[in-house]
Order: structure tokens, then sequence, then C-alpha cells
């Protein structure tokens, strides 16, 4: 198990590390960009304008929505981002279209179409499963425990680990091990988490 924390956490340092070395634009150009990131930290506009410069995270028109609850919709855009390394072009529509037609989910038909593909992207690569009943539910907010559990299956915790039966357990033990929920506004994992906790 400890041998397994190590690993977790020299991955999180290594993907904090690219971040920081990747990073080019300045956070004033940033927050010119976005008018409802002004009254932010100078901390909490470097995370976002880091995400942003990554193509992780994206605004919507002039505005960046940082205390707005993350959707699952959006959660899966931010799947492919971090797997593809910033990728700005989508996964193939080949996966949306899978998606709708062979995996017996209750819901695609909610999914935006300009996120089906990441919607299946993220299915197929396991990294959202679908609930009990067969939903993706992809306009609900996204949670902590959702955004916590995709970044640990990103780092490579193991998929055994992350089991129906512990999960919650597992990633409250992983992402505290790993520094995940440091500074956070809630310490709920089943709280809807904002657009600014989802980038912390």
């Amino acid at each position: 198990m400890n041998q397994m924390k190590r690993t977790i956490l020299r991955r999180t340092l290594c993907v904090l590390l690219v971040v920081l070395c990747l990073a080019q634009t300045a956070v004033g150009a940033f927050a010119a960009s976005y008018t409802d990131v002004q009254t932010l930290t100078e901390k909490d506009r470097q995370i976002l304008a880091d995400l942003y410069d990554l193509n992780i995270m994206q605004g919507n028109g002039d505005d960046f929505r940082p205390n707005d609850f993350l959707t699952r919709e959006e959660l899966f855009r931010i799947a492919w981002a971090i797997a593809q390394g910033g990728d700005p072009q989508p996964p193939d529509a080949f996966y949306g279209e899978k998606l709708r037609a062979v995996s017996g989910l209750a819901d695609t038909a909610e999914i935006a179409p300009w996120a089906l593909p990441y919607a299946g992207y993220c299915f197929f690569n396991k990294l959202f499963v679908g609930d009990s009943d067969g939903r993706l539910a992809p306009k609900a907010a996204a949670t902590y425990f959702d955004c916590a559990n995709l970044l640990l299956k990103l780092l490579g915790l193991p998929a055994s680990a992350l089991s129906a039966k512990n999960a919650k357990n597992a990633v409250r033990q992983f992402g505290t091990s790993v520094g995940l929920f440091d500074g956070l506004k809630s310490d709920d994992l089943s709280a809807p988490a904002t657009r600014l906790d989802a980038a912390k």
C-alpha cells in the first residue's frame, strides 16, 4: 500500500511540475480575458490561468464561471484534455456514435452534441461508467468524489482499488495522501464542486 501511495505522489508531483513548466500566459492577460475572475485571489487566478493555458479548462465568452458548479459534461472534456496532454482536438466522433449505439446507458440523448465524443471516450476508457440506474447524468453537477476519482484513475490508481464497494473510502484515503483536497471549500465528497475547486 505504501508503494502505491508513493507512486501516486510521484505522479502527482510530475503532473504539477509539467503544469508549472508549461504555463506561459501571464495571469494578468488571463484575468483581462475573463471579467468574472477579477475578484479572485492571485493564487486562484494563477491556477485557472495555468489550466486554461494547458487547454484543460475553458471559459464561455467573457466568463470563466469559477464559482459555478462544474457539470459532468465539462468533466468529460477535462478528462480527455488531461489524458491527452491538453490536445485541443476532440476525440473522434466514433466515441459518441458508439456510446449511443452500444453503451446501454439510459441518458445518452441528454448529452450535448459537443460533449458526446468526450463522454464516449470516458465511458469506453472506464473513467466514467454510469450509475446503478445506467445513467451518466451529464447535466448534473460533478461532485468532489467525481473529480478526485477521475484524477486518481488518470494518475494510475488501479481499478481494483476503486471498486464500487470501497470507492468512497479509497478516494478519500488516496486523495488525502496526495493532497487532492487541500484548500477546498468542502470535505464532503458527495457535495457538488465549483469550477474553481475542481481546478485546485
